[in-house]
């Protein structure tokens, strides 16, 4: 499993610790007479256009805080306070703001105003999504992202968003850290047909899409699928349990005669030294050889009746000649 989505937080951690990492705040009062769609694609595209920007390091849109409030806010965050001013000042911003203005013009409720914040950051993330384009593809990836943003920061629920452009050792991946306000929100975005249609249309310039998302009862084992879904919990489960009970009797045999002085002491702690040996040896050793068997069961491409009773079937097998081996063990 790529840890990409763990790398780009403290990442994001460590620059916040910088005091050259600068952020520009702009905050747009939304009129109430534009309606939300025709609203988000203009800040999306404000947003957009910062990508592109020399120092870029990552952006978020995020939606009024409460009920009484039409304040929206976009956060562009650059490696320095020179990077900043350069994109402040540059004309590909004055450029798409006074279109921003424009459509806001005959509303003298539209007000815009902006403030440069030193060291702030944010780390609260739902789902990492990972995009590797196609050679020459930007711009077309670029004009989606767009209508993607703008899209789901209608959602209910949506917290905001944090981009970061490809590194020189991923060239062509773009990564992207979406927040909602609970999972039912979230899911509720990833399973709506605006998504899905979004989806459709970004095949023809991504070779490739990765997911990480926190929906499983073993995060940080089990990988998600192009939709962002982990496997079963009931299959995740079994493959535990075949990764645990070889390592467990081992230790019973091996480990805790060692243990006795100790547990005169107190028996917790063997079972703690155990315990620390057993997730060490489960989620290093025995779980990444397991996913690479079943992988065809747990992130099948068409779940069929076949597939799952095939890989039900290599469970007990497994599991039965785990017990057949250490029958006299003990």
């Amino acid at each position: 499993m790529d840890h990409g989505g763990a790398l780009l937080q403290e990442d994001m951690s460590k620059a916040s610790s910088n005091s050259d990492f600068a952020s520009l705040v702009t905050k747009i009062q939304k009129p109430v007479e534009i309606p939300l769609e025709n609203f988000t694609p203009l800040l999306a595209h404000l947003m957009g256009a910062g990508t592109k920007a020399n120092g870029f390091f990552s952006s978020e849109i995020i939606p009024p805080q409460d009920n009484n409030s039409n304040e929206w806010r976009l956060v562009q965050r650059f490696n320095s306070a020179d990077k900043l001013e350069d994109w402040k000042n540059s004309p590909a911003r004055k450029e798409v703001l006074t279109v921003f203005e424009q459509s806001l013009h005959d509303d003298k409720s539209a007000q815009i105003c902006e403030e440069i914040i030193f060291g702030e950051a944010t780390n609260e993330v739902a789902t990492a999504i990972f995009t590797d384009l196609k050679p020459g593809m930007e711009e077309e990836y670029f004009a989606w992202e767009l209508k993607m943003q703008s899209t789901q920061a209608a959602f209910p629920g949506y917290l905001g968003i944090h981009i970061r452009p490809p590194t020189s050792e991923r060239p062509g991946r773009w990564a992207t850290l979406l927040r909602f306000r609970s999972p039912e929100a979230l899911d509720t975005w990833f399973s709506s047909p605006e998504r899905a249609q979004l989806l459709d249309e970004k095949q023809r310039f991504v070779k490739a899409t990765e997911i990480q998302k926190v929906d499983s009862s073993f995060p940080g084992w089990f990988a998600v699928d192009s939709k962002g879904k982990s496997p079963p919990n009931w299959k995740t489960a079994q493959l535990v349990l075949l990764g645990i009970f070889p390592i467990v009797m081992l230790q019973i045999k091996f480990c805790n005669p060692h243990y006795i002085e100790l547990n005169q002491i107190s028996p917790a702690i063997g079972n703690l030294l155990n315990m620390m040996m057993s997730c060490s040896l489960v989620a290093w050793v025995t779980m990444p050889q397991f996913i690479k068997i079943f992988r065809f069961w747990l992130y099948p491409p068409t779940r069929t009746a076949h597939s799952e009773l095939m890989g039900e079937l290599l469970v007990l097998t497994v599991l039965g000649i785990e017990i057949l081996l250490l029958w006299k063990l003990l």
